[in-house]
């Protein structure tokens, strides 16, 4: 019960954060990805040949 009761809050609380905050927490993942992409140069390139 509590659980849910948590999960509940969590998707509430997603809910409502401020466009501010989410925009800052997407500028945050896309420069960890860019970080990633560096530090091994290769990889990306396989993953967008096989979306292709």
């Amino acid at each position: 019960m509590l659980t849910l009761l948590s999960a509940l809050g969590s998707l509430l609380s997603f809910r409502v954060r401020s466009r501010a905050a989410l925009e800052l927490e997407l500028v945050a993942l896309r420069h960890q990805v860019t970080v990633l992409r560096r530090q091994r140069p290769g990889l990306h390139h396989r993953y967008e040949r096989r979306a292709a």
